[in-house]
């Protein structure tokens, strides 16, 4: 699980850990890389209405905080150590960007089409959609 702001391309095949990844596999493997956009949305329920607001976080806050919150659901230690066994509500990001402005919660939902679309670790066995909640409050 990681994040790129710009050339995702780049930072994939530059990433330091790509070499390790691959030398993990066995002959009959294969590696599966899923390349997502954040497509980032608050809902507020008031009665029977729902309604869609914006957040104002940054691209840049919302695809670090998405990132957080991925790896410290699935904890890739393997992989990806930052985030996996502290909650997110104790990053300074979340903090100073979602609590100190009032949230509560921060939501990732994760939905997958098709027969390669199945996304789990071992931590989380579950290889389909994943509707991620974190308590920041």
């Amino acid at each position: 699980i990681g994040s790129s702001l710009k050339s995702t391309f780049s930072r994939l095949k530059k990433h330091e850990k790509w070499g390790w990844i691959q030398a993990q596999k066995a002959p009959d493997e294969d590696i599966l890389v899923y390349l997502t956009e954040i497509d980032g949305d608050e809902f507020q329920i008031n009665g029977p209405l729902i309604s869609r607001n914006d957040h104002g976080l940054t691209r840049k806050d919302e695809t670090l905080i998405t990132e957080m919150a991925l790896i410290n659901y699935f904890k890739p230690k393997e992989y990806n150590d930052k985030h996996v066994s502290r909650e997110i509500k104790n990053s300074e990001r979340v903090k100073e960007k979602l609590v100190d402005r009032g949230y509560t919660k921060v939501c990732v939902e994760v939905l997958l089409e098709g027969n390669i679309a199945k996304l789990g670790s071992m931590h989380v066995p579950v290889y389909g959609g994943h509707t991620i909640y974190h308590d920041i409050s």
